[in-house]
C-alpha cells in the first residue's frame, strides 16, 4: 500500500501525515520516500511501534467447572473496558476445536457487564465434552475466553 501527499510551503521542515488506524498498520519499519520538486528523493525509515489494544474482553460466565443442562437457558456474560459496540459470541469445543456460533453482532450495553442467552440443544454439541465460551469485538481479533472449561449434560 502507498500514500501519496502533495503540498507544503517552501522551507517547511516538518510534514505530518496521519494514516488511518482501520485497518491498523502492523508494527515494523517502513521506508518513506520524499521527493522534492526537482525529483530528488531521500528515504526516511518510519518505525511503527507495537501498540497494545485499548480494548479487552473478559468472559465472566461460564468461567469453568459449570455443568449446563441441554434445553435449559444459560447466560454467557462478559465485560469490556470502555467498549459498548457489537460482539460475536461463540462456544469452542475443546475436543474438536469447533466454534459454535451463539450470537453474531450482539449489541453491547453498559461496558461493565453484558450477556446473551443461549440454549444448548441436542444434535449440536455432542462431538465435544468440554467447552469454553468465547466473546470477540465484532470485526476484530480482540477476544476473551472462559479461563477454564465447562460441560453440557445431555
Amino acid at each position: 500500500n502507498s500514500v501519496e501527499w502533495t503540498g507544503g510551503d517552501a522551507g517547511t521542515s516538518d510534514i505530518k501525515i496521519i494514516l488511518p488506524y482501520n485497518p491498523p498498520i502492523s508494527a515494523g519499519t517502513y521506508p518513506v520516500y520524499v521527493k522534492n520538486v526537482f525529483g530528488s528523493s531521500n528515504t526516511v525509515n518510519v518505525i511503527i511501534p507495537t501498540i497494545p489494544n485499548k480494548f479487552f474482553v473478559t468472559v465472566l460466565y461460564p468461567n469453568g467447572g459449570e455443568v449446563l443442562d441441554w434445553g435449559q437457558t444459560a447466560y454467557i456474560t462478559w465485560n469490556s473496558n470502555d467498549y459498548s459496540g457489537s460482539f460475536d459470541v461463540s462456544i469452542r469445543g475443546i475436543n474438536s476445536g469447533n466454534f459454535y456460533s451463539v450470537k453474531l453482532g450482539a449489541a453491547g450495553q453498559a461496558a461493565d457487564k453484558m450477556s446473551v442467552t443461549w440454549i444448548p440443544t441436542l444434535g449440536s454439541y455432542e462431538k465435544d465434552t468440554q467447552f469454553k465460551a468465547r466473546v470477540c469485538i465484532t470485526g476484530t481479533t480482540i477476544c476473551g475466553e472462559s479461563p477454564n472449561s465447562f460441560s453440557i449434560k445431555f
